[in-house]
């Protein structure tokens, strides 16, 4: 009994002694409330500088959706892929919007976009030129002491030189990589939609650059999506074209013989009109067959082929995007508080410390 009221003891004393501590500490804080003010002030003073300082963005924003018609494997069309020798498509159906999205940053499509010309500003260059200028990199990066060179005259990968194929793979970084976040891909998970958001210091550039990725995309994407059907479409229509003229010439062949020859008693015009017919109903045969397989493969095509709908097209004035000086100081002004409060309440503890050290003086 004893040994439990001296345990309860003890803890009503630690508990107690811990908020007298508190309170210490709290009203010693509070008495260095000069050195709060400082904090305050030097810290809310350099994050308003530091926000003032920084440019002003524009952004823009294109919002679209991709049809979800592709049924892969299954059903009707995966059994007329597959009797025409195109398959199901294999496995799940629709199309993969992550995998759009990882298409409209990758390398191949943004270095063909880059290496495209287009006019900005009433200004006609390539768009890489136009994005090293919108997104101040010649200051940024120090093109000339770094690269030596400040634009790209090459619009091939190919017939670049070594500098610029630097500077080229330095502008893709930056657009995708960089903490500015020029260009900013995302997929809404509940609505399907997606968006391609650009921020550069020019409002015209992120506006054509938003437009332009996703006219990019939707092509790009397209194309690959479609690409099987279209060849196998290609390569059926060249056959039927092929069949129908030899069709053509066979039936010529036919009518002309007939027409020179009034009676068949010779056994040899009778065998050749036997080819003849042979031969037309052969080529009738493969036609019709080649026709059925090229409107089933042209009915692929169309399944085939993903459908982008924009949502929300961006226009001028686009949003300007600059840090609040006001509010990035009050912010500022609480983070000095907070430390100098820290450095406040450590003084005090290092004072204690060393007030308990020191000798008592003897009277």
């Amino acid at each position: 009994m004893r040994e439990e009221l001296h345990k309860r003891q003890v803890k009503e004393i630690s508990v107690r002694q811990i908020i007298l501590t508190v309170q210490e500490y709290f009203w010693a804080v509070l008495r260095g409330w000069p050195w709060l003010v400082l904090g305050a002030v030097l810290m809310g003073g350099y994050l308003a500088w530091s926000a003032s300082q920084r440019p002003i963005y524009w952004v823009a924003e294109t919002t679209f959706v991709v049809n979800d018609d592709q049924n892969s494997g299954g059903g009707g069309l995966g059994s007329v892929l597959g009797q025409i020798g195109l398959g199901g498509g294999g496995g799940g159906g629709g199309h993969n919007l992550k995998r759009i999205m990882a298409f409209t940053t990758s390398k191949y499509l943004l270095n063909q976009m880059l290496l495209d010309s287009a006019v900005v500003a009433e200004q006609n260059d390539l768009i890489i030129n136009h994005v090293i200028r919108g997104c101040k990199l010649e200051e940024a990066y120090l093109l000339p002491e770094s690269y030596g060179i400040t634009k790209i005259t090459s619009n091939s990968i190919d017939s670049m030189k070594k500098k610029e194929r630097s500077l080229l793979k330095l502008v893709y970084t930056h657009l995708t990589l960089s903490d500015e976040y020029p260009v900013v891909t995302e997929i809404d998970d509940e609505t399907g939609m997606l968006s391609i958001t650009t921020k550069t210091q020019e409002e015209e550039l992120s506006l054509f650059l938003s437009k332009g990725l996703y006219e990019y995309i939707s092509a790009f994407y397209t194309l690959e999506s479609t690409g099987q059907s279209k060849a196998s479409v290609g390569r059926l229509q060249g056959k039927a074209d092929s069949i129908l003229t030899e069709l053509n010439s066979v039936e010529y062949q036919l009518a002309r013989f007939t027409d020179t020859r009034l009676s068949l008693a010779n056994q040899r015009d009778r065998l050749k009109l036997a080819q003849l017919n042979r031969k037309l109903s052969i080529l009738t045969l493969a036609y019709g067959e080649v026709v059925r397989n090229l409107e089933a493969s042209k009915f692929a095509l169309s399944a085939n082929t993903p459908f982008f709908q924009l949502i929300d097209v961006p226009f001028t004035p686009l949003l300007k995007m600059k840090p609040n000086p006001l509010k990035a100081g009050l912010k500022g002004g609480a983070i000095g508080i907070i430390i100098a409060s820290v450095f406040v309440a450590l003084a005090y503890f290092y004072r204690l410390v060393m007030a308990e050290g020191t000798p008592e003086t003897p009277n």
